[in-house]
């Protein structure tokens, strides 16, 4: 990963660019907050609103992940929201289910391994709003391996936005409509990108360079990157989503 404010500062711009189609995008989503408070109670019939208000917060928010890695090519609209809504609904609601499950059931033994379960799976969204058909243990090995050695970094990327959450909250919400949630959610979107190129680079090389029997192959070393045949060079990667 970068440093933080290098992907905050292209997430700010990303926001600006198009600022009311993005928050637009957002927007969508708000009502079921709205409605978790309304509806949502200890009651039976309340616990099954609220579940069904969870079931439609993530289908929401895979939308808005992809939403997001198309904003990163200048190519975001609203209708980008609902490209999940196909022929893998349902995969998309158990894989977030299962996340959801995962985390709880660790933060149930101990807050800290709850933490860390949380930012463990935090790309899961990412990985579904590219690839929504893939198989949910699969998603969420993923999103472990993609995460590994940066779950610190990711918790100071949220530290750094405690301040617009803060915003978030004394505004009731308005704040998050009209700037927190898109930039956050950009934000990540970033990161995201950049850790799965990092990830896809890493394991190209390893691909390329080692025989079954894991030897190294007979390749000189400064002809890997020759003309490009393998890939990227020992620069990092661009942050933009290809």
């Amino acid at each position: 990963m970068h440093g933080r404010d290098v992907y905050k500062q292209e997430a700010a711009e990303i926001v600006r660019s198009n600022y009311w189609v993005e928050t637009g995008a957002f927007l969508i989503r708000a009502p079921l907050l709205i409605l978790a408070v309304l509806f949502g109670g200890r009651s039976v019939q309340g616990i099954l609103i609220l579940v069904l208000l969870l079931l439609l917060w993530n289908i929401f928010t895979v939308g808005l992940s992809w939403f997001t890695l198309r904003a990163q090519r200048g190519q975001e609209q609203v209708r980008d929201v609902y490209t999940v809504l196909g022929d893998h609904l349902f995969n998309v609601i158990l894989t977030m289910a299962l996340r959801d499950l995962v985390i709880a059931a660790f933060g149930v033994l101990l807050v800290v391994p709850g933490v860390q379960k949380a930012y463990s799976l935090r790309l899961v969204p990412y990985i579904l709003a590219e690839r929504p058909q893939t198989k949910p243990l699969d998603a969420l090995r993923e999103s472990a391996e993609l995460t590994e050695g940066q779950r610190g970094k990711l918790f100071l990327l949220d530290v750094s936005f405690l301040g617009w959450f803060l915003l978030t909250l004394v505004t009731c919400g308005i704040a998050g409509i009209f700037w927190t949630e898109s930039y956050y959610a950009n934000t990540n979107g970033l990161v995201y990108a950049q850790l799965r190129d990092n990830y896809e680079t890493r394991t190209a090389f390893t691909d390329a360079d080692y025989d079954d029997d894991g030897e190294l192959d007979d390749v000189e070393e400064d002809d890997r990157y020759e003309d490009g045949a393998h890939g990227p060079g020992p620069e990092e990667p661009d942050l933009r989503y290809r």
